[in-house]
């Protein structure tokens, strides 16, 4: 079963990532014009994200050029060589900026929670450090396990003949999409019971309770994510 048309696979993304820029420098101008602040350790691990952003779209302009979310055609003349190869060693390398760097906007958001949590609320505070140090496990276990699924030898996954490479890998996929859902569902819980602490208006409730179950969205779209690439594989939805 076929998924995003494969032409609109980049557009998509180039949009998407349009809007996040935007968002992020409304966010910088924000702190550094408007309240001449330095930047916080939230707003850097933002601007790492879009540059993590940024490359994963590099490298699938880079694969699709290279015919990379073409339907299989039987018809259809064999790339070359040369073509095979860059396009397995762009697959390995858009593996870390999506699985591995999917985690920092992560980060960013627990290093904005260590700012809104306060020391007298300790077991939110604990739940807060104990979540943050899974999280960064989840992301060098992805990591670790992206770069050796197949051996210490990671040249396999750009070898012609190898039966193995971490991009084709169902299991790693899985294994991925699993501590991505779980630390998702984690960082989008944690600051809920905050809320019941604040003397704010009704208003402003409303508008925090808002911009934190946006999260929901992230969520959502994991759970479409792996609907789509586990069951129909349909890899354009990646």
């Amino acid at each position: 079963m076929p998924g995003v048309a494969k032409e609109a696979v980049v557009p998509i993304e180039a949009t998407l990532f349009g809007v996040s820029m935007v968002l992020v420098l409304a966010r910088l101008f924000l702190r550094t014009i408007r309240q001449r602040q330095n930047l916080t350790i939230s707003d850097w691990l933002l601007v790492v994200s879009l540059l993590d952003a940024a490359a994963l779209l590099a490298t699938d302009t880079a694969s699709y050029n290279l015919g990379g979310m073409d339907e299989f055609d039987p018809n259809e003349p064999k790339r070359s060589t040369e073509d095979q190869i860059n396009l397995m060693k762009i697959s390995f390398t858009g593996n870390y900026f999506y699985d591995t760097g999917i985690y920092f906007p992560k980060l960013a958001l627990l290093a904005l929670y260590f700012k809104l949590i306060p020391q007298t609320m300790p077991v939110l505070r604990n739940t807060l450090y104990g979540i943050t140090s899974l999280t960064g496990v989840f992301m060098v276990t992805t990591c670790f396990l992206d770069t050796f699924w197949c051996g210490p030898k990671v040249s396999l996954n750009w070898e012609i003949d190898s039966s193995c490479t971490t991009f084709d890998s169902k299991t790693v996929f899985r294994i991925d999409w699993g501590l991505n859902f779980v630390s998702d569902v984690l960082v989008f819980a944690l600051p809920f019971p905050l809320l019941f602490g604040l003397q704010v208006s009704k208003r402003y409730m409303a508008g925090l309770v808002a911009i934190f179950a946006s999260g929901l969205i992230t969520v959502g779209a994991s759970i479409a994510r792996f609907a789509t690439v586990d069951t129909i594989h349909a890899w354009t939805n990646v």
